[in-house]
């Protein structure tokens, strides 16, 4: 059974590495001053699709095996590559549709699973977006070398992410909502 499931998992990897590296392919790197976006996307979701329903470390090794590779070729250091790749394996758990996080908490109140998904990740839209914020202001992590700068781009993430996280799950106008997410989001990606 082990050997069958270590198939399935190095085929999913294969597949989700030839998604992720996008119109570059492996063995380019791109230039730097014009990051292959859809690439990075494509790593996104290999990380969220390969981290389903497998322990922390092992998500994490199967993604930085798959997905890490692909993002360097695409313009990140590393550092940036692993945070990256761990942070989108572990995302896994609240993602749809093998969320062992959220069946057990719908278990727990006697939920629909997919309603309870749904506001796992409306609450969590945060957590989907940091990394994207560490591929962009990448002195988001650069505490030691630049603090003020680090200082900066904490702020900016923390305010935009605070901006869409409450355009997302507030109650307010339909218009005002959006207003929020859309400004939270230009602020995340300047």
């Amino acid at each position: 059974a082990s050997a069958k499931r270590s198939h399935v998992i190095r085929g999913r990897g294969k597949r989700a590495r030839s998604l992720s590296i996008g119109s570059r392919g492996c063995g380019q790197p791109s230039n730097v001053n014009s990051p292959d976006v859809y690439g990075k996307f494509g790593t996104a979701l290999a990380c969220l699709l390969l981290g389903m329903e497998v322990p922390t470390t092992a998500a994490y090794i199967i993604c930085v095996s798959v997905a890490g590779p692909a993002l360097q070729n695409l313009g990140l250091d590393l550092l940036t590559t692993h945070l990256f790749v761990f942070w989108f394996a572990l995302l896994s758990t609240i993602t749809p549709p093998v969320c062992g996080a959220v069946f057990i908490a719908a278990g727990m109140v006697n939920e629909n699973w997919l309603k309870v998904a749904v506001s796992a990740m409306a609450l969590g839209i945060g957590l989907y977006l940091v990394p994207i914020g560490m591929v962009v202001n990448d002195d988001l992590i650069r505490l030691e070398q630049a603090p003020l700068l680090a200082l900066i781009a904490a702020v900016k993430t923390g305010l935009s992410l605070s901006a869409i996280a409450y355009g997302v799950i507030s109650t307010l106008a339909a218009w005002i909502r959006l207003l929020l997410t859309g400004c939270g989001f230009l602020l995340l990606l300047i």
